[in-house]
């Protein structure tokens, strides 16, 4: 890791750590507004599926979450499965994953309402190179892609994600923006790799159909922000989300279809996931 390197995560860190004030945690859609609001504990569970030509991803993610007043702490812990057209399914257990987040609105008619959270993925063990990879880092690039990010599944590595979020909920209608960033910090190979940065986003909205239904549509994308002349994964990944989510006092299933824009959001030569998912709220 070079000093120039270092240097731009410590400007990244102390750039989150001004803007930091209220959050939520960053999912595929955009959170209703009771799930915004919410102050007791959920398990929630997520399963993106892809399916390509030659072979299926399926990556589910356990999470933990227990509120402190405003402020959220979670538990993340992702997996993935890889199951080739011929020969042997793979699993792969992903980066453990803590996340912390504060979060709140302003008093009225129409809440407005600001966030920010902060996610360490921890994928710091080093991989048995001398065992076949190829198939363990196409199952977790299979998570990648289907949870859309870097956080849960890069392997050998620390990963840091800054979120920062607006909301704005009227009456049945709520919708939502984030921004922020990924940071790749290598923990092993340094002299060869280097720490990578990507700009992420993710813009929705939906509407809550007689306090129970919520159809929603999201837009969200990643981009390399590094300044070497290899910019890491990829370059740009994008995709458009469309699901909806049956509201409920204590369980919320949804339903998501991703559809990949650009070639680096395609697996498998397939541009189209499927996630299914609840959260159980006690």
């Amino acid at each position: 890791m070079t000093m120039r390197s270092a240097g731009s995560v410590l400007s990244i860190l102390g750039l989150a750590l001004l803007c930091a004030g209220q959050a939520l945690s960053n999912e595929t859609l955009p959170m209703t507004p009771r799930e915004f609001h919410s102050r007791s504990p959920r398990i929630g569970f997520h399963m993106p599926m892809l399916f390509g030509d030659n072979s299926t991803v399926i990556a589910p993610k356990l999470d933990l979450d227990w509120p402190l007043g405003a402020s959220h702490l979670a538990f993340h812990l992702p997996m993935a499965s890889l199951s080739p057209e011929h020969g042997d399914d793979t699993f792969a257990l992903g980066n453990p994953t803590l996340e912390a987040s504060y979060r709140g609105c302003t008093a009225g008619r129409n809440d407005i309402c600001f966030g920010a959270n902060l996610g360490l993925g921890f994928g710091i063990w080093e991989l048995d190179h001398d065992a076949d990879l190829l198939p363990t880092a196409a199952a977790r690039w299979g998570g990648i892609l289907g949870h859309q990010g870097l956080l849960y599944y890069l392997q050998e590595s620390l990963v840091i994600r800054p979120m920062f979020v607006l909301a704005l909920h009227s009456h049945n209608l709520f919708f939502e923006s984030q921004l922020g960033c990924e940071i790749e910090i290598p923990a092993y190979d340094t002299d060869v790799r280097d720490v990578e940065a990507y700009l992420a986003f993710q813009i929705g909205a939906g509407i809550l159909i007689q306090g129970l239904f919520a159809p929603m549509v999201q837009l969200r994308g990643m981009t390399a922000m590094s300044d070497t002349d290899w910019s890491g994964l990829f370059e740009s990944a994008f995709w458009l989300n469309l699901g909806f989510r049956l509201e409920t006092r204590y369980v919320q299933p949804f339903l998501r279809l991703g559809i990949g824009l650009d070639h680096d959001a395609e697996f498998d030569d397939s541009r189209f996931q499927l996630e299914l998912g609840t959260a159980l709220t006690f």
